[in-house]
């Protein structure tokens, strides 16, 4: 399973922010100390009858000025960042309804889950979205079957396999394509189940470790979370993969307060291209398909 950092990041609470400038006080204190320095210069120029100080003196006080309105707007910037994060503090052990702030001029009950939420739908924004594709492939029994259960699981979420992602340079066609609404954005998840090698005739080990991850790199890029399935799996443990798959989304969508399902106890080991030739010789697909697909 991969998820983008942009998702990670956004699923984690606020940090306490750092105030990089000195306290207010103190840059008001050295402005006024400029500001005599300045009206010195002015007062020189008018009495030797010399320009120069008095333009001298001008240039310091824009510049004071631009010091000031920058020193003021990252004040805010850093005190509203401040409030966000003891709100979500004090959210964390306390009743919502005892926590509020002012947001825009109204008084509003803090979420810190609403907070981790809307997050998170910002992240996606850049998602890049599916297309229906024109492209006629011919779906595995794998596929199929895991879709069919994945909708009877995940109820009203999106599922298809008809779909293609293009990208800047290449076009995919995930084995499932599921999406989810998080907010006003949508939460994309490319589900692929892996054979470790085909029926066809002089076929090799297919999927194993690392052929995938140019691939994988160019999802996540693409904020979509990849969730890899060896085709033991969803045969041997199709209720739990669809257990991890519904875990995912109410981890987002709650934003991230529960715990995604631990699916340690379904795990299969990744082959290598040597362990690939012996099942493609044991014919270890076989073991685990159902009867009507063994070959």
């Amino acid at each position: 399973m991969i998820i983008p950092t942009t998702i990670t990041n956004a699923l984690l609470p606020p940090k306490e922010p750092i105030c990089n400038n000195p306290p207010f006080p103190i840059v008001i204190k050295n402005a006024v100390f400029v500001c005599l320095i300045a009206l010195f210069f002015i007062a020189f120029g008018i009495l030797i009858g010399n320009a120069v100080p008095i333009i001298i003196s001008g240039f310091i006080f824009i510049l004071l000025y631009h010091n000031i309105k920058k020193v003021k707007s990252e004040k805010k910037i850093y005190e509203k960042a401040y409030a966000v994060y003891k709100l979500y503090l004090n959210d964390a052990f306390q009743p919502r309804s005892t926590v509020s702030y002012t947001r825009n001029g109204k008084h509003e009950l803090f979420d810190a889950n609403l907070y981790i939420v809307n997050k998170i739908d910002e992240s996606l924004k850049q998602a890049v979205v599916p297309r229906i594709t024109t492209k006629k492939s011919k779906r595995g029994h794998s596929e199929l079957y895991f879709k069919r259960k994945l909708l009877k699981y995940l109820n009203l979420e999106f599922v298809d396999n008809e779909y293609e992602v293009r990208f800047s340079d290449v076009t995919y066609y995930p084995d499932i394509v599921i999406s989810s609404k998080v907010g006003i954005n949508t939460l994309y998840i490319d589900v692929e189940i892996d054979e470790p090698y085909s029926f066809s005739l002089h076929s090799r080990p297919i999927h194993h470790i690392e052929t995938d991850d140019l691939r994988n790199r160019y999802f996540e890029n693409g904020n979509w979370i990849i969730v890899r399935f060896s085709e033991e799996q969803v045969y041997k443990f199709t209720d739990e993969c669809c257990e991890l798959i519904l875990s995912i989304i109410k981890h987002i969508n709650s934003g991230g307060l529960e715990r995604i399902f631990d699916y340690d106890g379904i795990k299969v080991p990744h082959w290598s291209y040597n362990q690939g030739l012996k099942m493609q010789a044991d014919n270890y697909r076989s073991s685990y398909l159902p009867k009507a697909y063994k070959i």
